[in-house]
């Protein structure tokens, strides 16, 4: 393919990848606009910040570009970011790092808590050599003060059929979260493409257990230690 036709077949997707992430769709910018925070089921995503970069043809979007959904499954729920992540021919990079700050709602701050998350991207097409790569950490201080991670997650798709496609974690019980995503979309070959369209990510919530409940629990486990022992003694 010579370097015209490459140009303009690069142009013409790059638009196309664009038009069909932002029509008619809400951004980060939005919420950052609105008061810098949305709130589904009992929790709130807040502090939001994007840092892209583009190396030759790469397309980065930045936070005027990136759509999201908020997501409730009833004791998961999350958000899901949609951007035209794309790179096409080998050294050609899209670069982000995505983060955001995820808590219970005041209102149900003693009743629930965060006890898991799970990162997916149900949009990773990729020809030849195309790379797409999510690395995520998630905190529970915030790291611009403090770095303290408790949870390593990845995503990727890679040539030969190399897919790690959703990935999960289990943690806590965390009242609130900040979380770190870097995203590496890389072109291959001559001509070979990769491209990112959303990136997803859930957020387990539980109940946090009565008082009473616990007493329960604690009297019930000390109950079958007590037998266990009983019992040792009655086969020794």
């Amino acid at each position: 393919m010579n370097a015209l036709l490459k140009t303009q077949t690069t142009a013409a997707i790059a638009v196309l990848v664009l038009a069909g992430t932002l029509a008619n769709a809400d951004t980060i910018q939005d919420i950052v606009d609105g008061g810098g925070s949305v709130q589904v089921g009992n929790l709130v995503f807040s502090d939001f910040s994007v840092e892209p970069m583009a190396v030759g043809n790469g397309i980065s979007p930045d936070a005027g570009e990136i759509s999201y959904t908020l997501l409730n499954m009833g004791e998961k729920v999350g958000i899901r970011f949609s951007g035209p992540w794309f790179a096409m021919g080998d050294g050609n990079l899209a670069l982000s790092t995505v983060g955001f700050k995820v808590n219970v709602a005041p209102e149900d701050a003693d009743a629930y808590d965060i006890v898991a998350t799970t990162l997916n991207m149900p949009s990773h097409p990729t020809v030849g050599d195309g790379v797409v790569s999510i690395v995520e950490n998630v905190h529970n201080s915030d790291p611009d003060v403090q770095s303290n991670s408790i949870a390593y997650l990845e995503n990727y798709h890679k040539p030969g059929n190399d897919v790690l496609e959703s990935d999960s974690r289990t943690f806590g019980p965390e009242a609130e979260l900040w979380v770190r995503k870097s995203i590496v979309v890389a072109g291959g070959g001559d001509v070979d493409i990769a491209q990112l369209g959303q990136v997803g990510q859930l957020f387990t919530v539980q109940e946090v257990p009565e008082p009473g409940t616990l007493g329960v629990m604690g009297i019930g486990a000390l109950g079958m230690m007590i037998a266990r022992r009983r019992k040792a003694r009655r086969t020794a």
